[in-house]
């Protein structure tokens, strides 16, 4: 039988009944070879103690302490300080002065490098770059890759060929042999209706903008929560508005392929509508005693022009001086110097038989009534005023003028 070696350390061991006159060479080798071992141990024991366990376990032994100048195939430690740290809950923490701290690196020319994660030892995803230049993250145990960052810059999610026209390709379905305009910033692909989708409380807006150097909201897009409307802003503030009813109202005028504008600067963004309440009296002084069956008034503003109904019926006319009718109360100005916004009037029980009944758009808010009668065919005011009311007059029109 054949001299054999230890499990461990690979000392020899003399074959028994045999080779008696080499046992003594051959022990004291491994003797050697053994106190070389563990004084170089002894020497980078941090308690500078001698045990043969200490300084060479078993197999399957436990070493505690530091390991100084460690070197083998697989590992090479060329740190000058503490570089690896696990903690007791099994942390790994990676120290270092300069970047990177981590690399993985393929040792072969060809393959990608990766790095998997694993959880309760399955598969959960990973991260691989690629031999091209690209990083993909995938995710599940069969490491399905949801999003690419190619050579390019160009990132992809859903798909492993981003366009090279846009930095941001986001894709659900296949739409077909289709790509991105030239210069897109983000695309979004579907193989049906493709949707951007803002979610914001209902007291907030949804907005999209469009900036340059000189106002980041140059031009804009924004949906109102509050009053269902959708608003569209350029040169800054809003130009229109399409309300929570489909009215579209623009505030610059309609241009149609003519060039015909056909509602002047500013004429549409400001629309109103209101009531007001009509009196009808003398020119002077405010009437007394005087109560309505009837007292109703509407007015309705687009941009300038105005149209104001008035529906009045009297129960007592009261006390009514002055040398002609009017009704006052006139919620906006006129812009015309004199009479404007002239129209007929419905009328019922005058105090003088009157064969028409005009009303007419003072400057000075009021609207003055006059008549046409059987003695006189043409329109004159109706003075005095008293003579044309009775305690149960009534008058309905409306009148449409432009304000200032």
């Amino acid at each position: 039988m054949a001299d054999t070696t230890t499990p461990n350390y690979g000392l020899t061991k003399p074959e028994v009944g045999a080779s008696e006159d080499t046992w003594g060479t051959k022990i004291n080798t491994n003797l050697n070879l053994i106190d070389t071992q563990m004084k170089v141990s002894d020497d980078r024991s941090a308690t500078n103690t001698t045990t043969a366990n200490a300084a060479l376990p078993k197999a399957g032994g436990t070493m505690t302490g530091v390991i100084a100048g460690f070197t083998s195939t697989g590992i090479d430690d060329n740190a000058t300080s503490t570089a690896v740290t696990i903690d007791a809950s099994e942390k790994v923490t990676l120290a270092s002065s300069v970047s990177p701290q981590l690399t993985l690196n393929r040792s072969v020319a060809t393959g990608d490098a990766a790095m998997e994660f694993q959880s309760n030892g399955a598969v959960v995803g990973g991260i691989t770059s690629t031999t091209a230049g690209n990083m993909v993250l995938q995710t599940g145990s069969s490491l399905t890759e949801r999003m690419r960052i190619d050579s390019s810059g160009n990132v992809g999610i859903g798909t492993a060929s981003p366009d090279s026209e846009t930095l941001l390709h986001v894709r659900k379905g296949d739409a077909g042999g289709v790509d991105s305009a030239t210069n897109s910033v983000l695309t979004l692909e579907n193989n049906t209706t493709a949707i951007l989708q803002f979610l914001t409380p209902n007291t907030a807006n949804g907005q999209i903008r469009f900036g340059d150097p000189q106002d980041t909201g140059s031009g804009y897009i924004q949906y109102s929560h509050s009053d269902s409307s959708l608003q569209f802003g350029t040169n800054g503030p809003e130009k229109m508005r399409i309300d929570s009813g489909g009215r579209a109202i623009i505030g610059g005028g309609v241009t149609l392929g003519n060039g015909q504008t056909y509602a002047a600067a500013n004429t549409l963004d400001d629309y109103e509508e209101g009531t007001w309440t009509p009196i009808i009296r003398g020119n002077t002084p405010a009437p007394t005693g005087q109560s309505y069956a009837r007292q109703n008034g509407r007015y309705t503003k687009v941009g300038r022009l105005v149209t104001l109904e008035f529906d009045i019926v009297l129960s007592a006319k009261g006390t009514v001086g002055g040398s002609y009718l009017i009704i006052s109360g006139v919620p906006f100005n006129p812009d015309i110097v004199g009479r404007s916004g002239t129209t007929g009037v419905y009328f019922e029980s005058m105090g003088t038989s009157c064969t028409s009944v005009v009303a007419v758009v003072n400057r000075n808010d009021q609207i003055f009534i006059w008549v046409t009668t059987a003695a006189q065919a043409s329109l004159t005011r109706t003075n005095p005023a008293t003579n044309y009311l009775t305690n149960d007059t009534a008058l309905t029109g409306s009148v449409t003028f432009s304000t200032s």
